[in-house]
């Protein structure tokens, strides 16, 4: 399965939104997944790979070689600070047409790219 790096800025942003402290669950992510015309199993997929990447902290409970329960969901510190990399439209778009560019980008790369285009909008 591919990442999804528009999906996973809206699901970051999601999460930063409307986490509680504890973290959001499966009703609220399932629902927000649908709302964006993605499969449960996209999200998932996804929420497990930013897990990985420590930018989101989760848990799992599996069925069926599944994931059908997701809790926890809440941002690290390293995963506000990617959010706060990529979370203005401007510099998203900037950060997309650079990145386009290259058949396969990194989150490092691509939040470097987006520093990147920050660092040009304000002159440094």
């Amino acid at each position: 399965m591919k990442l999804d790096y528009d999906f996973i800025r809206k699901l970051l942003i999601h999460v930063e939104e409307k986490a509680p402290l504890q973290g959001l669950d499966s009703k609220d992510l399932f629902e927000f997944a649908k709302s964006t015309d993605k499969s449960n199993n996209e999200l998932s997929y996804t929420i497990s790979k930013l897990k990985e990447g420590n930018l989101v902290t989760a848990n799992f409970i599996y069925a069926n070689n599944t994931i059908k329960i997701i809790t926890n969901v809440n941002l690290t510190y390293s995963g506000h600070e990617y959010l706060n990399s990529i979370r203005d439209n401007k510099i998203w778009k900037a950060t997309k047409k650079v990145s386009s560019k290259f058949s396969g980008i990194s989150f490092e790369v691509l939040k470097a790219i987006a520093i990147h285009e920050i660092n040009k909008t304000i002159g440094l």
